[in-house]
Parts: C-alpha cells; structure tokens; sequence
C-alpha cells in the first residue's frame, strides 16, 4: 500500500509541503492553526512561500549558488535533473518546474490524535493561481489510486465535493508494511478537496469535514486556541520579519495517542505510558519553534523552544542549567573552529539520578546511595566514591574546544577537541586522578610540561590509523580539568600565549546578540568546519566514487555529480557566515537560540 502511494504521487505532494515549510498567508488571511482541530502534535508551516523564495535568494546561500564560478558544477547538477524531471512527468502529468511552481501561499502539514479522536494527517496547500496545474495533479493521482484497487466515492460536504479512497489493506504479515491488523482503519484512507484557492489533502472524509467545519476560521476549538502552542509561537516571533517556518511537536501526546490508536489493550505499551509521570516526563508538553532568514539583524535565526511545567523533578532534574554570565577563558584560542559553554546543576542532575534508581528500586529511598557507597569499596578497584571523589570536586561549568578537522591516511576526517570540566577543589581531584592514574595496570603516562602534569593515554594502534589520532591527554590546569585530543591542545591552553577567541572581531559582534547570562553560549566558525570536508570533496578521493557517478545512497535514478568542478574554496568561503547560540531558562522551560548575522553592508 505504501509503496503504491509514493509511486502515485503521495510521496510528492508531502515532500512538497517539507521543502517550502512552515508559514504562509492564505487567500483569505486565515492561517492553517485555526482551521485545525485542538488535537495537533505535530505541525510544520510556511507561511509565505513566495517570501521564503524572495529572502532565500537574498541570503548567502542564495547569491552563492548563482555565483559565475560554480556555474560549471551547478550546471552539471541540472543536466542531471532532468533525468528525474521526465520520470516525474511521465507519472504525475506535469514538468518538475510545474510541481515546484504550485505554492502560493502557506504549506502546512498536521498530524492529530486524542482520546476520543483517530489518528488524521492534513496538508494544507495554496496553491494561488495554479489551479490547473494541481488539478492534472490529482486527476493523475486519482487514476493511480483506483488502478491500485482504492475505491472512490465523492462526498459533499459544505457545498464542497471531497474526494474519498478506501485504500486496500495489506495482507497480515507483509514484510514491506508489516502487519494489517495493526494499522488504525483511519489511515487506510486518503481525501481531499480544494476551496478558494486552497488544496487539503488529508486522510479520508472525517479528517477533511474536521478542516471544512473550521474554515472560516471562528471556530471556538482549534489548535491556534492551544495556549502552549501559542506561547511557543509568541517566543519563536520578534526579529522585524515573519518566520519562515514554523513548527510544533507533543511528543508524549503524540506517543500516547498512537499507542491508544494501535491497540489500546496493550499491557506492555500502557504500563510504559503509566511510568511517565515516575520519570516526570510527563511534564514535557511540547517542543516547538521558529526559523527565519534575511531578518533587519541575522542572516539566519532559529528559535526552539521546549514547555516544561513545574514542578520539574525525575528525569528533568538531569537538565536543569542555571544561566551565569559566560565568555571564552583566554585560554580559548582565536582560531577555535567551534566553542561550546554550559553551566550543569551537578547536585540536581545527581539528585535526579537518585529518584531514578530508588523509584524503579523495591528497596525504595537510599539504594542508589548504598549502591555508590559499595562501588566505592569494592576490593582490587580503586576505592573511589564517584560522588565524595569526582561529582563534588566539579562546578558543573563544561567547555568543548575543536580544532580544524584534517584528512587521514584512511581517507577518513580526524577532529581535535578539548572538554574542560570546571574545579572548585584542585587537591581533591588531584588525589583522584592519582588514584585512578596508579591503578595496577594502568596504561596512563605521565609527562611534565610547564610545572603543570600531563597524563596520557595512548590509542590502540587501529584506532590511531583511523582517526589519525595517537593519544588522550588530561590535566588539571586553569581551573579545569582537561581531557583532549591530541594532548598538545592541552599545552596551548597551558602557555595560554595565543590571541583568544574573546577578543577576536568575529566572536565579539555575535556576542553582541547574547544575553547578559544564559545557561549555555556557543560558538562555530562554518568557513573552518567545512573547508576539510570542502576540499576532500573537490579533489574527487571523497566520497570514494568515480566523478559523476552520483552520491552514495543513490541508487534509482542518481544525480551525477562531479565534485572536481567545485571551485577553489576561496569562492565559497566569503558567504560563510560565523554562527553563535545560547540557551536560556523560561518560566515555562527553556528557549533555545542559533543565529548568524547579516553583513556589516548591505
């Protein structure tokens, strides 16, 4: 069944509402939310597409693409195209450049579950003033539907004729789509009607008549009356410029309406379910956010927001991150390819590992304390308490470090990084690595440099092959205490005696965008982290296939590709932009931001 419908064009007409994504302004204003029901837990939107097209092609990427040298290679990519642009013809009626050309307005896509409602699927489709396009469109899809052995029957409904197909069920045990019985009988259907200038497609009439009873928008019961999708949308918004996409998911809504929908009898599935609200996961209400481009300010800007409500304990008392202000140490060099800073509350995070073990645990309270205290003593081991000799010796203050990444003899890509943990007690630590470093048959070696020690762990020699790295190195030197790969990063941040990344031009204007203080901040250089992989690609050694013989994973109909037309990555590089984040705590859970800023000139 699911391999009919992706040969008819289902396939299509989802990945369609993908691609242009989230937000859109429909002909008669009202956004897709309010013509969908309160059950949402899944949602993607584009509101504008004609906007997202003008501002995509104002953006870095946009005027990349059309630079005179990349002409050759992007020239190569269509020819290649066109292959896929017949097959698509000959199957849906119409040319690929008609298919992309349909959306007018907003694409939204929505899954739906409740206690009392089947599981629906919606696509929300403007399709402007492309009317006969999408009709050939569905008369093909039409046709490959009831060759199949759909049945049809056309509904009216609100003085709007819907289209209706009763799709075969597959046989029970069917290797590709599994067992037939455990399908819900609500998505062995498919619909759809068009209204003004607006196709829905969704699953099967009572889905549609959902939508029709809600189309002008008045309704008192629909998802944009969602107070947590409301107050996600109203964090994802407030950058001079509509998102360009917007997006929304209930996960345990969503796992919990599934689940009931497939069979809600299922002993193992509804005592997972009841083991939510011991772990508090049933605090998460929602995931959601924005992404935008071609703002006054960003180049890009994404916002994620997660609802949590209060109180937060079980598993989220491992994430909780209180926000200090935070800047790179000067140890941190200005050529850093990526910096990454967060501040962990370690004594909930252990507290939380506490609830977990003790509420699973028929002893009750106190086992995983006693647990603790007997690792701690287990003879031959080396009689260190992870709590009283690691955990309490930690401020919870964790950075990450990578150097540019480089080609290995394998063909492989090696990375340097550098995890530095924050002390607060540097003896006691000390006296615990020691331990650790002195157990009988320790590889560690032990090195001096600069009065600071530097213990290191060598690498199998497999391993080093592959990664081209030889060893780990960890110290406790500048408040930290460092684990790196290679050891010499250890060293730089030692002598400390390069520029820092603190002061350089690029992290100091996306600095200017953070907060006075966030529970984490981070840091990349894209010119850096791609140049590797960039060059790799350009000398036609990587991936390891013949120049124009398409991209692995490509097997039906691939798209040549030869790699060895890329231009020198000087060419690329004046449109990567450096990009920063951070993330802070909310009264209703936490936001999370990633940008990138425009040019200083237009």
């Amino acid at each position: 069944m699911i391999r009919t419908l992706v040969h008819r064009g289902l396939a299509g007409l989802l990945l369609l509402s993908l691609l242009v994504s989230p937000q859109s302004a429909e002909a008669a204003g009202i956004p897709a939310a309010r013509r969908l029901p309160p059950e949402v837990v899944v949602y993607l939107t584009a509101p504008d597409v004609a906007d997202f097209k003008k501002r995509f092609g104002q953006s870095s990427f946009g005027r990349m693409i059309k630079d005179p040298a990349l002409a050759d290679f992007v020239g190569d990519v269509k020819k290649g195209l066109t292959a896929i642009s017949t097959n698509f013809q000959a199957t849906a009626g119409i040319s690929m450049d008609q298919f992309l050309a349909i959306p007018g307005g907003e694409v939204s896509l929505a899954l739906f579950v409740g206690a009392t409602r089947a599981p629906g699927w919606v696509v929300l489709l403007d399709f402007g003033k492309n009317r006969a396009t999408v009709e050939t469109l569905l008369t093909k899809f039409s046709d490959g539907l009831t060759q199949n052995g759909a049945k049809k029957t056309q509904v009216e409904s609100a003085g709007v004729s819907i289209s209706n197909f009763d799709l075969p069920k597959p046989p029970a045990g069917d290797p590709d789509v599994g067992a037939g019985p455990s399908v819900p009988t609500s998505l062995t259907r498919i619909g759809w009607f068009t209204k003004d200038t607006t196709l829905v497609l969704g699953n099967g009439t009572q889905t549609l008549r959902t939508i029709l009873a809600r189309w002008d928008g008045k309704h008192t019961s629909t998802f944009a009356s969602n107070p947590v999708y409301r107050y996600i949308a109203k964090n994802g918004s407030g950058d001079g410029a509509k998102p360009v996409m917007e997006w929304y998911f209930n996960p345990i809504g969503a796992v919990q309406g599934l689940m009931n929908a497939v069979d809600p009898n299922n002993f193992q599935a509804q005592l997972a379910l009841g083991f939510l609200p011991t772990l508090g996961l049933d605090k998460i209400k929602a995931i959601g956010g924005t992404m935008n481009i071609m703002t006054p300010k960003f180049e890009q800007i994404s916002r994620t927001m997660v609802y949590v409500e209060a109180p937060r304990d079980g598993a989220l008392d491992l994430l909780k991150f209180p926000a200090i202000a935070q800047s790179p140490p000067k140890w941190v060099p200005a050529n850093t390819v990526s910096y990454n800073s967060m501040n962990w509350d370690l004594k909930a995070a252990w507290r939380g590992v506490s609830k977990l073990v003790d509420s699973f645990n028929p002893q009750g309270p106190g086992t995983f304390d006693r647990l603790v205290d007997d690792l701690a003593q287990q003879p031959g081991g080396p009689m260190i308490h992870p709590k009283k000799d690691l955990f309490d010796h930690l401020s919870g203050r964790i950075q990450v470090v990578s150097g540019e990444g480089k080609a290995t003899a394998g063909g492989a890509l090696s990375t340097q990084f550098l995890l530095a943990l924050g002390v607060k007690n540097t003896d006691g630590l000390k006296a615990t690595l020691n331990k650790l470093i002195n157990t009988p048959g320790s590889p560690v070696e032990t090195r001096q440099f600069r009065g600071e020690t530097i213990y290191e762990i060598p690498f199998p020699a497999a391993l080093s092959t592959t990664t081209g790295l030889t060893s780990l190195g960890l110290s406790i030197t500048q408040g930290n205490l460092m684990i790196a790969s290679p050891a010499t990063m250890i060293e730089q941040t030692i002598r400390a005696d390069n520029d820092p990344l603190s002061a350089s031009s690029d992290y100091k204007r996306l600095a200017s965008a953070f907060p006075a203080k966030a529970s984490m901040i981070s840091y990349a250089k894209q010119s850096s982290q791609l140049k590797t992989v960039y060059d790799l690609l350009r000398s036609g050694s990587f991936p390891p296939a013949a120049p124009g013989a398409g991209f692995p994973g490509a097997d039906a109909n691939p798209v040549p590709i030869d790699f060895t037309k890329l231009p020198p990555f000087e060419v690329i590089e004046k449109y990567l932009r450096p990009s920063g984040g951070y993330v802070v705590p909310d009264e209703n859970g936490a936001v999370m931001v990633g940008f990138s800023l425009r040019d200083k000139t237009p």
